[in-house]
Order: C-alpha cells, then sequence, then structure tokens
C-alpha cells in the first residue's frame, strides 16, 4: 500500500507560514513518531523516500521546510 504525504500550513506569531509535510501510518502500527529537518537549500521533499519507508514500519513522519526554504514564507529581513 502507497503511503502518500499530506502537506498543510502553520502560522508562526509573526504571521509567517510554514509547510508541514506528513506520512500517516496504519492506526494499529506501535512506531514512535519521528520529525525530520532539511539541512540549508533544501526542502521537506528531501525525505519522501525515507519517509515512505519509515511509515510503511509504522511510524508517524513529519516533515517540516523551514522558514525561507521550500514552501514556507520566507521573512523580509531575510
Amino acid at each position: 500500500m502507497e503511503i502518500d504525504p499530506t502537506t498543510r500550513f502553520i502560522t508562526q506569531r509573526d504571521g509567517l507560514r510554514l509547510r508541514i509535510v506528513e506520512w500517516s501510518r496504519p492506526e494499529d502500527s506501535p512506531g514512535s513518531p519521528l520529525l525530520l529537518v532539511h539541512g540549508l537549500a533544501s526542502n521537506a521533499r528531501l525525505w519522501d523516500g525515507p519517509a515512505r519507508y519509515l511509515a510503511h514500519m509504522g511510524h508517524a513522519v513529519t516533515a517540516i521546510d523551514l522558514r525561507g526554504h521550500g514552501l514556507s514564507d520566507k521573512p523580509d529581513d531575510g
């Protein structure tokens, strides 16, 4: 079974939006939740392959686009 990611945005106190990508795990799986964070000049979709694998192993996987990366907002001051 293919696990497709879902995307949502959260708004920070300063009004900037961050993109969150989540790969859901089957409800009866005991795996720990995992947060994946990309490095400089990348984005959350870097983790597509590993995240799908980890979700199939029973983990709830979340990745984030850091400020100014991917589909997250970039602050005016850099």
